[in-house]
Parts: structure tokens; C-alpha cells; sequence
């Protein structure tokens, strides 16, 4: 029995056991439901209120299949631009989804930013973790049953620059697997507020209007075609006035 070769591979298996008890002694979930210039709040029970029905267009945002790939600003995350007006603010919001993780991925790890252009760099830019407390992998909805404005918070409102961009990034507050998606965002089952997330802004009609991609009709614009038919029926309406005119002359 060659003693010195057990005694190594014994202590390679020590020196891995300490590691990966450190890796984990680290991850404890997400700091909490809303995260703001590092300050964590997890209002319980939310403080909630109906859907507005006389502000505008509900602004909906639909989250289908969206990848939860790795940490905070890594250039392969899932970022989505809204336009919503130039000045509006992010007043509150509600969210129906749904997250499925892979591998040993908890369902507290799928996080999404919400700022301005600015990204993490705006002061009131947020993190949402829906699936806060359930440090466990799996796939369940999540529902805030009903709009959550940041003033019951208290939290900051989301002011967007002069670019009018509301931008939302999608993140694992713990990436277990770089590069590959660690959670699988999608709608929920049944919603309370609308499938997907809810956004409650200062302007709700820009926002309402851009968010579900229906804005007000644009000015009708002729095509060149219909601009060479025009000048064809005025040359023609010309040609027939021109005509009756020297025949009245004759």
C-alpha cells in the first residue's frame, strides 16, 4: 500500500470539501425582494393597488422565454429597451411571471435591473428578485397580486434621461454556470395585474402606448408610386383644361 499516495489523495479531497463549503457558505439568496443603492427591502405583506382604468393603456410587458444567463452586466445578459418618454418615471409596478431554473440554479437567483440608460450606473436603478426566500432550484409563478408603487416601499421612482429608455436587465444574483442559462423566465399561468409585468408611470399614457407597441397612427405618407400618379392625374387635369381652353378660343 503506498500510504503517501492515499495521505495526497486524501487531502486533495479535504482541500476540495473546504472549497466548495466556502463557495456555498457565501450563498445565502438574494439580499432581498427589491434591492436599491444596496439597501434591500422585502415589504411583508405588499402594499398594492388596482389597476388603474382611466390613465391610459395598460403597459404590459410580456416575458416569454427569456435566458437568466450570468451576474450583473455581463455582455451576455438579456437587456430590453423600452422607449417611454422622454422624462417619465418608473412610479411602481407588478409582476406575473414565471421562473424555471436549471441544474441546482435557485429560484431566488433569477434577478431583473430596472434603470434608466444609465444601467447600473443610475442611482435609482433597482433589482427585482421575484422568487426571493425560495433558495431552492425548481419552476414556480410568482405573483405580486396587484400593482406595487415604490412610495409604499419606500423606494425611489425610476427617472429615465432625455432618450426616454427604460432598461431592464436580466441576471443571476449567484451564476452557478457562466454562459449557459441558469433560469428560463416566463408568464405566469393566471395574472392579477396582466401576464408578464406591469409598469405604473408618472406619464402612463406614453408609457402604456409604447410598451404594448401601439402607438397613435402615424401621418399616412404617399409612396413614390403614389406621388408619380398624383403628378400624372395633375398633368392629365392640366393637359384637359389646356385643351378646353384653345377650343373655346376656336
Amino acid at each position: 500500500m503506498n500510504i503517501n499516495r492515499h495521505m495526497r489523495l486524501f487531502s486533495s479531497l479535504l482541500l476540495g470539501c473546504l472549497i466548495c463549503t466556502s463557495v456555498w457558505s457565501q450563498r445565502d439568496g438574494t439580499a432581498g425582494l427589491f434591492v436599491q443603492a444596496g439597501q434591500a427591502s422585502t415589504p411583508n405583506p405588499l402594499t398594492t393597488v388596482p389597476t388603474p382604468t382611466s390613465s391610459g393603456p395598460a403597459a404590459c410587458i410580456h416575458i416569454n422565454n427569456i435566458d437568466s444567463l450570468d451576474g450583473l452586466d455581463d455582455p451576455d445578459n438579456v437587456v430590453l429597451d423600452f422607449f417611454i418618454g422622454a422624462g417619465n418615471e418608473l412610479t411602481g409596478l407588478s409582476w406575473d411571471i414565471n421562473i424555471a431554473t436549471a441544474g441546482v440554479s435557485w429560484l431566488s437567483d433569477a434577478t431583473i435591473q430596472f434603470s434608466s440608460s444609465d444601467g447600473s450606473a443610475d442611482p435609482n436603478a433597482f433589482n427585482l428578485a421575484p422568487g426571493f426566500g425560495q433558495n431552492m432550484p425548481g419552476a414556480m409563478d410568482f405573483s405580486s397580486n396587484g400593482i406595487v408603487p415604490f412610495a409604499s416601499i419606500p423606494m425611489n421612482n425610476v427617472v429615465v434621461n432625455a432618450d426616454g429608455i427604460l432598461r431592464l436587465q436580466f441576471f443571476e444574483s449567484f451564476d452557478d454556470v457562466s454562459d449557459v442559462p441558469d433560469a428560463i423566465w416566463n408568464e405566469a399561468a393566471n395574472s392579477s395585474v396582466c401576464p408578464g409585468i406591469f409598469l405604473q408611470c408618472s406619464d402612463q399614457i406614453s408609457c402604456g402606448w409604447v410598451v404594448d407597441l401601439a402607438p397613435p397612427p402615424p401621418i399616412p405618407s404617399l409612396s413614390s408610386w403614389g406621388i408619380w400618379v398624383l403628378l400624372l392625374l395633375l398633368l392629365s387635369a392640366g393637359l384637359i383644361s389646356l385643351t378646353g381652353w384653345r377650343d373655346q378660343r376656336g
